[in-house]
């Protein structure tokens, strides 16, 4: 990747790209797949319909699920911590937007303030909500949580849409340290990131990291495209095949051209 090719990516406009991204370690990997279904639970929480509220259910219980899983507070708590050591590194730096670096520090500070505060539990409120519970224990058979099978949500999708709304947020509210801390995490991640003009040959791209302490790779290509890329790799390399699949019934296949395109490798 040559300098000449780089540009801080904090300002380039980015709405038109279709991005991909893979996370590198199995920390990020989960803080995506949070923030996936986050937003899932954002764009379904407001909408009127039992349907919606339905996802939205079914949303959360993913989420509580991941994070039963996994010690959520401490792998937040580690990132958040690795991230304001590395701002408080930038104090001295004539290059660095003090007001800048301040805001952005007492954003983390009242993040990790939050995620350690002893009487926070994420998750408790669906863990130990009975409705939420009945749901979880059908909701992995095909159809399991039809009418017959659940009159109590049956009876909960029937209540008015803001009994409904309020009941959701609730739920939410329960969550909104880890979401909102997932947040400035990831933020940071990908906003810190150099985007470099990369070529892949005959659909082909590869890459070692060397040293370097990347967390994330992200590839950005123009939405409309006739390829995607399937990215593979770990710590110390990774590859990039393009990819193209004329119909659903058939098999991806390598394309046989070059290929222009935008990286990140987030670190």
């Amino acid at each position: 990747m040559s300098d000449s090719d780089t540009h801080n990516d904090l300002f380039a406009d980015i709405q038109d790209k279709a991005i991909y991204e893979l996370p590198i370690n199995e920390r990020i990997r989960n803080f995506l797949r949070l923030e996936f279904l986050f937003d899932l639970v954002d764009f379904s929480i407001d909408k009127p319909t039992e349907y919606d509220s339905r996802r939205c259910v079914t949303n959360l219980i993913e989420i509580s699920e991941l994070i039963s899983r996994i010690d959520i507070k401490t792998e937040t708590t580690k990132e958040l911590n690795k991230y304001i050591s590395l701002m408080q590194t930038f104090r001295e730096s004539p290059e660095v937007d003090s007001q800048v670096l301040g805001e952005m520090l007492n954003k983390l500070q009242d993040a990790l303030r939050q995620i350690n505060n002893s009487a926070y539990h994420p998750g408790n409120a669906l863990r130990g909500d009975e409705l939420i519970t009945s749901i979880r224990q059908r909701i992995c058979i095909a159809g399991g949580t039809c009418n017959f099978d659940l009159p109590a949500y049956h009876f909960w999708l029937n209540k008015s849409t803001s009994e409904r709304k309020f009941q959701l947020n609730l739920w939410v509210e329960d969550l909104k340290y880890i979401k909102n801390a997932i947040h400035l995490i990831l933020t940071i991640l990908r906003t810190g990131a150099e985007t470099t003009c990369e070529k892949a040959s005959d659909g082909f791209f590869q890459y070692s990291l060397q040293n370097r302490q990347v967390q994330l790779i992200r590839v950005l290509l123009p939405i409309g495209e006739p390829f995607f890329p399937e990215i593979s790799g770990g710590k110390h390399r990774f590859s990039i095949r393009f990819m193209e699949q004329n119909n659903t019934q058939e098999r991806p296949s390598q394309i046989k051209r070059d290929v222009n395109f935008e990286l990140q490798c987030c670190n």
